[in-house]
This record gives C-alpha cells, sequence and structure tokens, in this order.
C-alpha cells in the first residue's frame, strides 16, 4: 500500500511541478562558413506575448536581405524553445523572429482575457511590425489563428504579401486517408 501510494505522490509532483523556461542559447551561427554572433532581442512586448528577434552581427556578415520568417509557437503549455533547432536551421538564411507566448500564470487577471480573435488580432500585429514580404509559419497549435490572420489581412488589403507555411497543424491530416483517418 506504501508503494502504490508512493507512486500517486510521484505522479502528482510531476503533473504539478513548475519548470522553469529553458534558454534557446543561439549565441551563433554559420554564414557560408563564417562564424557570425547572433543576438536574441524583444523586439515588440506585449502582454500576452513578445516578438523575438535572432539579430546577426552585421558587422560580421555586411547587410544581407534574406527572407523575414515569423514563426508562431504554440501557446499549448509549451515555450518557444521547443522551436530551437528550426531557429537555428533557418538563421543561416533568414530573418528569424518567433513569438514568445507568456505563461498565463504569469498574466494578471486584471489583464483580462486571451481569447481567439486576440490571438488573430497579435498575429495580425506582429506581421504588420514586421513589413511586407513576411513569411509566417505555423507550428502545430496556432495554424488556423494563422490562417485567419492572413485572410483578414488579405481581405483588407493590408498590403504585405506574406506567405504562409503550416507545421503539423493537423486542419486537414487525415483528409487524404482512404479511411478518413479512422
Amino acid at each position: 500500500m506504501v508503494e502504490i501510494f508512493q507512486r500517486v505522490l510521484k505522479v502528482f509532483e510531476n503533473i504539478t511541478r513548475r519548470y522553469g523556461k529553458p534558454e534557446f542559447g543561439l549565441n551563433e551561427t554559420s554564414i557560408h562558413g563564417l562564424p557570425v554572433p547572433v543576438t536574441e532581442e524583444i523586439v515588440l512586448k506585449k502582454t500576452f506575448g513578445n516578438l523575438l528577434h535572432f539579430a546577426r552581427d552585421e558587422s560580421v556578415t555586411g547587410r544581407r536581405y534574406d527572407p523575414k520568417v515569423l514563426m508562431v509557437a504554440p501557446m499549448s503549455g509549451h515555450y518557444a524553445t521547443l522551436l530551437r533547432g528550426t531557429v537555428k536551421a533557418m538563421l543561416p538564411e533568414h530573418e528569424v523572429y518567433i513569438t514568445d507566448w507568456a505563461d498565463a500564470r504569469d498574466v494578471p487577471a486584471l489583464a483580462g482575457r486571451f481569447d481567439f480573435d486576440d490571438f488573430i488580432d497579435y498575429i495580425i500585429e506582429f506581421v504588420q511590425f514586421l513589413g511586407p514580404n513576411t513569411h509566417v509559419i505555423a507550428v502545430c497549435q496556432p495554424a488556423v489563428p494563422v490562417l485567419a490572420a492572413t485572410a483578414l489581412m488579405a481581405s483588407r488589403d493590408a498590403g504585405n504579401s506574406a506567405g504562409i507555411t503550416d507545421i503539423d497543424g493537423g486542419a486537414d491530416r487525415y483528409a487524404a486517408q482512404p479511411d478518413g483517418g479512422q
């Protein structure tokens, strides 16, 4: 009986433990074999999430006109650092930005709520902040809000020719399967 109780306590401890936010730790990239320092900077600070930029040192690379990429990270209980490997892979040839959502436990209730419409508004604001020709990559859960945001921007003729990529958004995951995903 004691052993079962200890297991139950261990499970409870694991599900209630708060984990600290890991660092991206991306201090350098390589461009054409040349080591280039990278600085992580908040370029737009918002209540429910910030926009991070991984700035490559132009004193080493010179001014580059690489494509701008906004990675929209999931909000579903993970930190944006879950996408560290994807950011690292894109750094040599892209100007990389990523959403860094706030942990809901750290946002005061007085800040109000953050719903689907707010999520879309944040994406629109981030894309407009970055300007024309920003490519948006939705990773998993934000696929639908990204699609909605870019559709709204297009309907308003917002002047941004953003392309979008959905990585595992699941909106049509089973559509092509013969059994309909059953």
